[in-house]
């Protein structure tokens, strides 16, 4: 039975949470220091050089797509966040519009860094990267604690603060 105080303290506490992530120089960095350290140790294997090559070139293709994915948030990845009482969560991606999800299990919450796999309604998944410098600090703040609410909180339809 839903305790009707804790979901209007929690509807006080939570006004609605909009998160429209920007490219963060930050996160691009350190994707790209982490690729080149997979190259640099490609390198430096014994591997002969016709299957050296080939690893590279994989490593640089990933880079390439994880940034535009991550970092620049083209193609299908996710472009807004939306979490309210009333209505949930919700993601827009680049090509579809807003649909209902949940954050799955197991997100990463951290000062500076929130990775979380959101569940879609329609059935596909989609990861969020979100670095301290992607959006505003007031906003990973909000995001960092909702995250980090129990999930009988975050019931599994999505809802912020169904108890």
């Amino acid at each position: 039975m839903p305790d009707c105080a804790h979901t209007n303290a929690m509807r006080t506490q939570f006004p609605p949470l909009q998160l429209v992530p920007g490219a963060s120089p930050r996160l691009a960095a350190a994707l790209t220091a982490l690729h080149g350290g997979a190259c640099l140790c490609t390198a430096a294997s014994a591997l002969p050089m016709m299957l050296s090559l080939p690893l590279v070139a994989l490593a640089g293709a990933s880079l390439v797509a994880t940034l535009r994915a991550h970092v620049l948030h083209r193609g299908d990845a996710i472009t807004r966040v939306d979490a309210s009482a009333r209505r949930g969560w919700t993601v827009t991606t680049g090509r579809h519009p807003a649909v209902r999800a949940h954050p799955g299990a197991g997100a990463l919450v951290l000062t500076g860094l929130v990775i979380v796999r959101f569940e879609l309604e329609d059935g596909r998944r989609r990861t969020l990267l979100l670095a301290g410098d992607a959006v505003d600090a007031d906003s990973l703040r909000r995001l960092r604690v909702l995250l980090r609410l129990p999930p009988r909180v975050r019931s599994a339809r999505g809802r912020v603060a169904d108890a």
